[in-house]
């Protein structure tokens, strides 16, 4: 796998996992979910 990929790929899971760790704790930023 390309390196750009590879880092393309993580950043997009850092997102995700932060954007489903703010629901959780019951933040509402919906400019984080209107990019999904």
């Amino acid at each position: 796998m390309p390196v750009r990929e590879f880092v393309e790929q993580t950043a997009a899971g850092k997102l995700r996992a932060v954007a489903e760790e703010m629901k959780r704790n019951g933040v509402s930023q919906n400019r984080f979910y209107s990019e999904a």
